[in-house]
């Protein structure tokens, strides 16, 4: 319905400022017309500022803008986002994320976590990896840049792979480990 009545008072707004313009452009003198032409130029320039504005806050609100976001600042913050988090992130949006958060936790594409005396939303496709080698047999890891073929504890081979790795502040990790 925003969007909508936004679009009208743009439509609106152009149309009164051409007719605007043309009584200036035709105006031959008149002062009447010269009046009416600066009316129009005025009022539809101001009718066409709060149609444009309307519908940028429209879509703002939006469910795809309010997603979209919402996504980015959990990107920003590793994959993990607090209530508060998304309350500074989105602003007076924030109430509009709930649903949508919802629907993520439905879908498997986020999990809900308790955290303190809040709720945080960690989105584990959005959360950095790290590159291990690890041990096929007994896990042991090994330096990335190590060129060992076989591990030493066990005579396994070892594979490299990509974790996921929590950097929140109960899951920090340093890099000289």
């Amino acid at each position: 319905m925003k969007r909508v009545l936004s679009v009208l008072f743009a439509v609106a707004g152009g149309i009164l400022f051409l007719f605007g313009l043309l009584f200036l452009v035709g105006a031959k003198g008149e002062g009447s017309r010269y009046l009416i032409g600066v009316v129009g130029l005025g009022a539809g320039a101001v009718l066409l500022g709060f149609g444009i504005r309307w519908f940028r806050a429209a879509d703002a609100d939006s469910p795809e803008q309010v997603l979209a976001d919402l996504l980015e600042a959990a990107r920003k913050r590793n994959g993990e986002l607090s209530e508060l988090e998304i309350g500074a992130a989105l602003g007076r949006r924030a109430a509009l994320a709930a649903p949508l958060l919802e629907q993520l936790v439905t879908q498997h594409l986020c999990e809900r976590k308790a955290a303190g005396a809040g709720i945080s939303f960690v989105f584990k496709d959005l959360q950095p990896k790290l590159f291990v080698r690890k041990c096929q047999f007994c896990g042991g890891e090994t330096s990335i840049a190590s060129q060992a073929e076989k591990c030493p504890r066990c005579g396994g081979v070892f594979g490299t792979s990509a974790e996921r790795k929590d950097v929140g502040a109960d899951g920090a990790y340093r890099m000289d480990e």
